[in-house]
């Protein structure tokens, strides 16, 4: 009987049957054995089921990992809404751009053939096209070199008469020069005072030092702005005819850092009166003397809003880590709201100091993006319209600020 009720445990899955034949069997050995039975197959199935369940979520997030990575590495890096290919005019494109590069293609390929086939057969020289030059700038500085015919005469020694000249331009450049300047200041001596007197120098930005701001300019504008190290300056200059080692930039860099620390104070105590401001924070890698090694430092920035009217402005503050302390000496002071990511850093500033937490919606979007692309979700696709409508106001806004500041250029120059 119990290999009976076996059977039927597989084959009725009904419980309320179950129960009926159980009950049929009364209390004997066999029909508790038979529950006992039951109730472990029920426990494994439910284990069986969570462990399914789980499996198949793991399996669902793998899977969207594995599409994102595929994004990243092989896919279009544009996350607008409309270049997904769910647009059918959108698609219609593609497929006429697709055809048209594939016509292209094989113009490319017959054109390719016929000058090899050209190349091979004997004949006159083939006409080049040529590139069409554009014009040099006119605000340039222009060096005129003028040439005649001396003596203006033929072959057979008649007189030519001028009627018109042939002008062409060539752009050149001349390499760093350098020059001196000499400050030549007056001495003067009172007889009647016994005292000496000699004209003051002009205010120097290193004392008794050989740079004039010019060479100071051009060392620091070479060396942050061109990615340009000292000991390539070093190499250039010395091409030029001036020889200066990379230890007399490298103080002068440093001197010249010190000299502007009090308008980079200022640019900063001026951001911090404004009502919003962005930071954010990159990786850089930075040289570690004596060890022939880079360590990892970061540049954090706290840069002006664009819907800021007045005064705008960007801070830099190179710092050796990403510790939340940075953020807070670099923003102390501001009491606005802060445009930034979801960094833990910033988490701990807002808790420190009055500071308005205003979430970047580029991140926050770029979640639903992939929600969207990767698992066709509807509701992540009903927030990028969303977000695509706060976008349309705030590019609403940007105009009407451009605007404005347009009109208060136009009274200035009056």
């Amino acid at each position: 009987m119990l290999k009976d009720v076996d059977a039927t445990l597989l084959q009725t899955p009904l419980q309320d049957q179950l129960q009926d034949q159980l009950q049929a069997l009364g209390d004997t050995p066999a029909a508790q054995y038979a529950r006992e039975f039951i109730e472990q197959l029920r426990s494994q199935v439910q284990t069986q089921q969570k462990q399914i369940k789980f499996e198949q979520t793991k399996n669902a997030a793998l899977n969207f990992e594995l599409a994102r990575l595929k994004q990243w590495r092989f896919g279009k890096s544009s996350e607008s809404l409309d270049a997904q290919g769910g647009n059918p005019q959108t698609q219609l494109f593609d497929a006429k751009t697709e055809q048209l590069l594939v016509e292209e293609s094989k113009a490319e390929d017959r054109a390719e053939d016929l000058a090899k086939e050209q190349a091979r057969t004997p004949g006159p020289s083939r006409i080049k096209r040529q590139a069409k030059r554009q014009a040099l700038p006119s605000q340039l500085e222009r060096i005129e070199h003028h040439y005649e015919i001396e003596p203006a005469v033929c072959s057979a020694g008649h007189p030519l008469k001028r009627f018109g000249q042939d002008i062409s331009e060539q752009l050149d450049c001349v390499p760093a020069q350098f020059f001196v300047h000499r400050h030549i200041r007056g001495k003067y001596a009172c007889t009647c005072c016994n005292t000496v007197h000699v004209a003051p120098m002009p205010a120097q930005i290193i004392d008794k030092g050989i740079p004039a701001p010019g060479l100071l300019a051009q060392v620091i504008i070479a060396k942050h702005d061109d990615h340009l190290p000292l000991f390539r300056q070093e190499e250039i200059y010395r091409r030029s005819g001036a020889f200066i080692a990379r230890s007399s930039m490298a103080s002068w860099v440093g001197q010249c850092g010190v000299q502007l620390q009090p308008l980079a104070q200022a640019l900063r105590e001026q951001l911090h009166q404004q009502a919003v401001l962005h930071a954010d924070e990159t990786p850089i890698k930075l040289l570690s003397p004596g060890s022939g090694k880079t360590d990892t430092a970061y540049a954090w920035v706290i840069r002006s809003s664009d819907l800021e009217t007045t005064a705008r402005g960007v801070v830099y503050e190179l710092c050796n880590s990403r510790q939340s302390q940075h953020a807070a000496t670099l923003l102390e002071g501001f009491q606005g709201s802060l445009v930034c990511d979801d960094y833990s850093g910033y988490k701990a500033l807002f808790k420190q100091q009055p500071i308005q937490e205003a979430g970047c919606w580029a991140h926050a979007r770029r979640k639903f993006f992939e929600a969207h692309k990767l698992n066709q979700s509807e509701i992540a696709k009903e927030a990028l319209h969303r977000i695509q409508q706060l976008y349309e106001l705030e590019r609403q806004g940007a105009l009407r600020v451009l605007a404005i500041v347009r009109a208060d250029q136009s009274l200035d120059r009056y």
